[in-house]
């Protein structure tokens, strides 16, 4: 199933100067080796992924979805670079898509990380920002090696 991003066209930046910058160092050899060693996946060849903004009180949200696609996609990641508090816009994960959220992450800091394994039973999905903000991050993914 696709995700379904509710967004208006100003979300995404552009130009993705943000984007250039966090992919290029998520990038590094060294940060893809110690990405690697850490979640004991690899070998991690390229980093994929992109800016968005979610704004209050709008229902711009991330549907639950698993991220698997043809892509190799190996682990997945959002970064926070928000600089300004904002409520709700959790980032959740489930291992179902009837299950209960098992995990919940509210990118309070500026540079905050989460790291997930891509899988078609690890389902994500993002809340509604409802005050504050707005929310915008860095997703993206991690890709292994074409087989």
């Amino acid at each position: 199933m696709r995700p379904r991003l509710l967004f208006s066209a100003n979300l995404f930046e552009a130009p993705m100067r943000a984007a250039i910058i966090v992919r290029g160092i998520l990038n590094r050899e060294a940060v893809r080796s110690w990405i690697a060693k850490i979640t004991g996946t690899g070998p991690l060849v390229k980093v994929r992924g992109a800016t968005a903004r979610f704004t209050a009180n709008t229902e711009q949200r991330l549907d639950g979805h698993n991220d698997v696609n043809d892509d190799p996609r190996l682990l997945g990641f959002t970064v926070g670079l928000s600089h300004e508090a904002f409520e709700d816009g959790l980032f959740e994960l489930k291992p179902t898509r009837e299950g209960a959220v098992t995990f919940r992450f509210h990118h309070a800091r500026p540079f905050s990380w989460v790291i997930f394994p891509i899988s078609k039973q690890i389902m994500r999905r993002v809340t509604p920002v409802t005050a504050g903000g707005p929310r915008p991050v860095f997703g993206g993914w991690y890709l292994g090696p074409r087989t």
